[in-house]
């Protein structure tokens, strides 16, 4: 018995002292996939959730801030808003405010401030769209979007050195013989998608008709 003891006691110091190793699965990299936005493709927006979601204001209210922002002021409004107040008796609907700024984003920034502040919440949000290949070069436009509906209620861009208005009760507006040109190129350029094409036609078309243009 005593022998016995005495081999168990010396093959106990043969038993290893060292803790086995544990091999991990090997770990690969994830690679993040950077895709270059699509034309006229929101680049950035606000994530922010809401901290008080409210109800945006009615459509007539917002374009009247518009319009206060941008009377007795460098700024212009350009686009089927414009079209729409030289030509009142047309169904041409503009359903937002485009509006040419010294400081489009600055502009965006207050006027998003503004109408939550008229709504009693986060009604609205921003949002900036590239145009890399727009006819008239690199543009960004900064947009004010209603939370709601998901759609753009004003649209702030750059003015051009170059712009033609006409002023209305304070408030300038593109001019019609200038839109009709800008019209004419983007109808021209094989770039214009099928659903621009026809807008721009048939704004081309009641332009046409109300300075009395015959082709």
């Amino acid at each position: 018995m005593s022998e016995l003891r005495m081999l168990g006691d010396s093959m106990r110091f043969l038993k290893p002292r060292f803790k086995p190793i544990q091999f991990k699965p090997i770990e690969f990299p994830v690679h993040t996939v950077i895709r270059r936005p699509r034309v006229g493709e929101p680049t950035s927006f606000d994530r922010r959730e809401p901290q008080n979601r409210a109800k945006p204001l009615p459509k007539q209210m917002v374009k009247a801030v518009a319009f206060d922002r941008v009377r007795n002021s460098p700024r212009a409004i350009y686009g089927s808003t414009a079209l729409v107040k030289q030509i009142p008796n047309t169904n041409r609907v503009a359903n937002d405010t485009d509006i040419w700024s010294q400081q489009p984003m600055t502009d965006c920034d207050v006027m998003e401030d503004k109408l939550d502040s008229l709504a009693g919440g986060d009604a609205y949000y921003e949002q900036v769209v590239e145009f890399d290949d727009a006819i008239d070069g690199h543009k960004k436009l900064y947009q004010v979007i209603d939370r709601e509906t998901g759609e753009s209620v004003m649209d702030f861009s750059q003015k051009p050195e170059n712009a033609q208005t006409v002023k209305l009760d304070d408030i300038s507006y593109e001019e019609l013989k200038a839109m009709r040109e800008k019209l004419i190129l983007i109808l021209n350029d094989p770039r214009t998608s099928e659903k621009r094409y026809i807008k721009t036609a048939k704004d081309l078309r009641i332009i046409d008709k109300f300075l009395g243009i015959r082709k």
